[in-house]
């Protein structure tokens, strides 16, 4: 089986890495122009479901590359640019000003090794998200975590003839505070015809709560209010998602929606995403 490249599109909340162990190839350069949105007037704060008053939207415009390095290697780039706002309900009083805020998010950059090229394949990579983030403290939000992620992780996966399996165990340590956290992705993909590939994904972001940020800064009970970047995110998720390859290695499409069957101190919605990508 050929392992078509495919990718969890800006899934807020959950830092992007993996992708499985498979890697482009020498020079070969993937491409891929996303956009990922919530919309809520919930979060969760704990484990409690909170009204948050208002409408909120956080959308996500981001371009993800990996470029091949020798038959092995890769490394790769995500630049995601947040747009977030609230607008008011009709008698609801918000839990925060209404308002908006536009900028950058985490900007990630990685590599990826290829250690074990046989039917099944393991790799190992490195991601580092920055610190790259605006903030604002009357409306509560923030267009990503205010620290720098490093997530080591192993990757396995096998090809099948109409099927492939992978998964991506990491541990991911952040700085200011912020708790540490186990992270895993795992994907079940079918091939149901020559272009379009169907994919059950699972996510998990499950924090070790050994951090202390936030803690005794009052503006921070505003972003708590909007479950915006905050402290202990914890997430169990479940997915599909759709790849239609339009030009084979040339260029195709992709959705996706994710859904949490658990989760703390995020916001309560599913996570609706699209993209565009090219293969060079």
């Amino acid at each position: 089986m050929k392992k078509i490249t495919i990718l969890l599109l800006c899934l807020n909340y959950i830092t992007v890495f993996g992708g499985g162990p498979w890697v482009p190839g020498n020079k070969k350069l993937y491409i891929q122009a996303g956009y990922s949105g919530l919309f809520y007037n919930e979060v969760t704060v704990g484990s409690v479901k909170t009204p948050t008053g208002k409408m909120n939207a956080d959308v996500t415009y981001q371009l993800y590359s990996e470029l091949g390095l020798g038959e092995r290697g890769l490394i790769k780039l995500i630049l995601p640019y947040k747009q977030m706002s609230s607008t008011a309900l009709e008698n609801k009083v918000p839990t925060t000003p209404i308002g908006s805020l536009s900028g950058l998010g985490n900007i990630t950059f990685g590599g990826k090794y290829l250690l074990v090229d046989k039917s099944t394949k393991v790799s190992f990579g490195v991601d580092v998200q920055t610190a790259t983030t605006k903030k604002n403290d009357v409306l509560g939000l923030r267009t990503g975590y205010e620290a720098t992620t490093i997530l080591p992780y192993v990757s396995v996966g096998q090809g099948f003839k109409r099927a492939y399996l992978s998964a991506d165990l990491g541990y991911g340590v952040m700085s200011n505070q912020y708790s540490s956290f186990l992270k895993l992705n795992a994907e079940l993909g079918f091939k149901v015809t020559k272009k379009l590939y169907s994919i059950i994904t699972i996510d998990v972001r499950n924090p070790m709560k050994d951090g202390k940020f936030g803690v005794g800064n009052p503006a921070e009970k505003n972003y708590i209010a909007n479950a915006a970047y905050i402290n202990d995110q914890l997430f169990y998720g479940i997915g599909l998602k759709l790849n239609y390859e339009l030009k084979e290695n040339k260029f195709g499409i992709n959705l996706s929606a994710l859904g949490a069957i658990k989760a703390e101190n995020v916001v309560m919605t599913p996570s609706l995403n699209g993209g565009l990508y090219f293969k060079l």
